[in-house]
């Protein structure tokens, strides 16, 4: 289900502007909502806390699939899980889980 998800995202989101972000300098912001808007970066996020609890090879499926599509944009979801989410979920006292990321994710996204 995350490989099918991440493929059609890839396909009809990252696929079609893949040149262009690649010629253009700058940071694609766009993107990186989406991939937020698709809960791709709460990935790492414990299921507890309205994350999808996922492990390192289900961030290697996400790049894989990326990859497919654009090998410059494959890096992006993976730099935005892992340094702010994953420290959190893996790392993170309680106090910080709660204070940090409980209600922050949207559930329903």
């Amino acid at each position: 289900m995350l490989r099918q998800r991440t493929r059609e995202f890839s396909e009809q989101v990252v696929a079609p502007y893949g040149r262009e972000w690649d010629t253009v300098p700058g940071f694609p912001w766009e993107l990186a909502k989406k991939f937020c808007g698709r809960r791709i970066v709460s990935l790492y996020i414990p299921k507890d806390y309205s994350g999808q609890g996922g492990s390192f090879f289900d961030m290697c499926i996400v790049m894989e699939e990326v990859a497919r599509v654009d090998q410059n944009m494959c890096v992006l979801p993976q730099e935005m899980m892992n340094w702010g989410p994953y420290m959190l979920g893996e790392l993170g006292t309680t106090y910080l889980k709660d204070s940090t990321i409980r209600g922050s994710l949207p559930v329903n996204a």
